[in-house]
């Protein structure tokens, strides 16, 4: 069985706080500009309300271009915990900052809908080149939540 690789992503939301997306990858994959981990920083970025400025060994974007969304939750500390089942039936948990609006279930700001587009893209992203800590496929996101020590919304 091949070791995974780590694929970091690099996010700063607006108040100017930095996070880190880290998410196993296949062995195989060397790259930062390989199509996984692309497939996962462009969905990651249609999903959250941070800029994503890099990825690891790739050229930070400039962070002064970045106009955060009108509404939505603007502090990395605000989270989404995203749920994924292991192909072994294991589960893998991936926290990502700064969640956009309209992500929720209908009538809730803390459930996210498993069904809504731009949740299934990063899914599908996902599932197609992450792998569990134990280099098992992932499936579909199972559930979601949003968390956070410090929950800001909109502006």
């Amino acid at each position: 069985m091949a070791a995974s690789n780590l694929y970091s992503v690099n996010t700063i939301d607006a108040n100017g706080t930095e996070a880190k997306f880290r998410v196993p990858v296949a062995g195989t994959i060397f790259s930062p500009s390989a199509a996984g981990p692309l497939a996962i920083k462009t969905a990651l970025k249609n999903a959250i309300n941070s800029a994503v400025v890099g990825g690891e060994l790739s050229t930070a974007a400039t962070v002064a271009s970045y106009t955060p969304a009108a509404t939505g939750y603007f502090t990395v500390q605000d989270r989404l915990v995203l749920t994924f089942p292991g192909e072994d039936g294991s589960t893998q948990n991936y926290r990502i900052p700064a969640p956009v609006d309209g992500i929720f279930e209908a009538g809730s700001d803390s459930i996210v809908d498993v069904g809504n587009a731009l949740i299934v893209t990063y899914s599908g992203a996902m599932g197609a080149n992450a792998k569990t800590e134990a280099n098992i496929t992932l499936e579909d996101i199972s559930s979601g939540l949003r968390t956070g020590t410090k929950l800001e919304k909109g502006r």
